[in-house]
């Protein structure tokens, strides 16, 4: 019963974790650290907002859709988008390690095995190694693609 029970929880946190995701990455109200984000109001205009690390405001620019190329209004609509996404990557994997460790932890507070295929010991760790490596491989990737979107980001705006 107690294996059941904590199977059902990992599954329910990792869903959760999944729902996090899904409502960070493609929610219109998510302000994103050092982002932008962009809203189309009425008659034409654009309304370009850019927020510091803490997610609080601290530009705003309003722009005229005749004034700027299509190419200008995609690139902010696409830096959006992708600088949502990316945040939401992060939080993913960092909060996903914190559910690996606490699964980890729990399992060996409950005696419950952490290696039910019953894989020998040398091959369990060499896999753990090998995981561990994609993750900080991984990790790295997406944090040097959100600092390039960062980058990215404020050349458009200085070009306003």
């Amino acid at each position: 019963m107690k294996k059941v029970l904590f199977n059902a929880s990992v599954l329910l946190l990792s869903l959760s974790l999944l729902m996090l995701y899904m409502h960070l990455a493609y929610s219109s109200d998510t302000a994103v650290p050092l982002g932008i984000q962009v809203d189309e109001l009425d008659d034409g205009i654009l309304e370009v907002e850019k927020y510091n690390w803490n997610g609080t405001l601290t530009d705003q620019i309003t722009l005229l859709k005749e004034d700027m190329g299509e190419t200008v209004i995609t690139q902010f609509l696409l830096l959006s988008i992708e600088m949502k996404q990316t945040f939401a990557s992060i939080l993913l994997l960092i909060l996903g390690l914190f559910l690996f460790v606490f699964i980890s932890f729990v399992s060996k507070k409950l005696h419950i095995s952490n290696n039910p295929l019953n894989i020998p010991s040398k091959i369990h760790s060499g896999l753990i190694i090998l995981l561990l490596v994609v993750y900080i491989a991984v990790l790295t990737k997406v944090l040097l693609q959100y600092y390039d979107l960062i980058k990215e980001t404020e050349n458009l705006m200085n070009l306003l």
